[in-house]
C-alpha cells in the first residue's frame, strides 16, 4: 500500500483493481457495501443531525504530490461540487495520505476551502487554518489521546526545529551568534 501510495500512478492503480477484479470476480461496489468500508449518503446526513462536520478529501483520493495543479484542480473540484451539492457549504480539506504539492493549499483556497488537515501537523493560534490530523495507531484512549496531545505534537515541533537548523546552516541563513 505505501509503495502504491508513494509512486501513485492512476493508470497502474486502475489496471491493477482491474486485474484483482477479474482474478477475483468481485466487483468493487459490491466489495465495499457488503464490507461497510463507507458511509453512506443516509448515514452522512443523520451525523450531520448529531453536529457531525465533513471536509473534502478529493474525488479518488490521490497522491496529491504525484499530480500536477490541473488534475490536483480537478480532483479537489469534482469533490467540492458533489459535497456541495449534498451539504451545502464546505470549508475544510485534508490531504489524502498526507502529501501535496507545492500549489495545493492555493488551489484548494481557490475553491473556498479555508481550513486544511495535514499529517504531521500542529495546531498553533498562529495558523488557525492549519489543522493537525495523525494517523491513529492506539487501540486505547489512553493511546489515542497521548498520540494526539504528546507524540504528534513533539513531532511536528522537530520537524519546525530541524527546518530552522537547516536555514541556519545554508549558506546565508540566519547569523551565527
Amino acid at each position: 500500500i505505501s509503495a502504491a501510495r508513494l509512486g501513485y500512478d492512476k493508470g497502474k492503480i486502475e489496471k491493477l483493481l482491474e486485474n484483482l477484479r477479474k482474478l477475483t470476480g468481485i466487483s468493487s461496489g459490491n466489495l465495499s457495501r457488503q464490507a461497510k468500508l463507507y458511509v453512506d449518503w443516509k448515514q452522512i446526513m443523520e451525523m450531520r443531525q448529531h453536529s457531525i462536520t465533513f471536509g473534502n478529501h478529493t474525488a479518488t483520493h490521490p497522491n496529491l504530490s504525484r499530480l500536477g495543479a490541473a488534475d490536483q484542480q480537478v480532483e479537489i473540484a469534482e469533490a467540492q461540487a458533489l459535497l456541495q451539492s449534498k451539504l451545502g457549504s464546505i470549508t475544510s480539506f485534508s490531504y489524502p495520505f498526507g502529501h501535496h504539492g507545492s500549489e495545493t493549499a492555493g488551489i484548494a483556497a481557490a475553491l473556498g476551502l479555508s481550513s486544511v488537515a495535514e499529517v504531521g501537523g500542529s495546531n498553533c493560534r498562529q495558523q488557525p487554518n492549519r489543522i493537525a490530523r495523525a494517523h491513529i495507531y492506539a487501540e486505547s484512549v489512553a493511546g489515542v489521546f497521548a498520540q494526539m496531545e504528546i507524540v504528534e505534537p513533539v513531532k511536528a515541533a522537530i520537524r519546525a526545529l530541524l527546518v530552522r537548523l537547516r536555514a541556519f546552516r545554508q549558506p546565508g541563513g540566519a547569523p551565527s551568534t
